[in-house]
């Protein structure tokens, strides 16, 4: 049995705590640089040495725009909290969140919701 390492894209641009999953039968990984939120597709078929395709990117700042909690929890806050957790196996989702609260982000619509915890309803 042979076993290989493959790099991580982008590394020194990117938060230590990245999410390698499995999406539709392929390895994506999930991470931030604390400006924006970028998912990868690993290429087997990769006949070069980029394994890896930038499949989806959104600033935080726009994220944190598409839901109220998240208005208000990642503008007073350091982003570099918010942290990809999983992705889901079967739809185009990943779940992200901050220690209080978990947020699935819908990846062909765009739409973040609050998936787990409380919103804060001060002002």
């Amino acid at each position: 049995m042979r076993a290989d390492a493959i790099e991580l894209p982008c590394t020194d641009e990117i938060d230590e705590y990245g999410f390698i999953g499995e999406l539709k039968g392929v390895l994506h990984y999930a991470n931030h640089n604390g400006l924006k939120l970028m998912i990868w597709q690993f290429d087997f078929l990769c006949k070069t040495d980029c394994f890896w395709i930038l499949k989806h990117y959104i600033s935080i700042h726009d994220l944190a725009a598409k839901h109220p909690a998240g208005q208000n929890l990642f503008v007073q806050r350091d982003s570099n909290m918010l942290k990809p957790y999983a992705i889901h196996p079967t739809s185009n989702i990943i779940f992200l969140g901050i220690p209080e609260m978990i947020f699935s982000y819908h990846l062909n619509m765009q739409k973040l919701e609050l998936f787990f915890g409380a919103q804060d309803d001060r002002k």
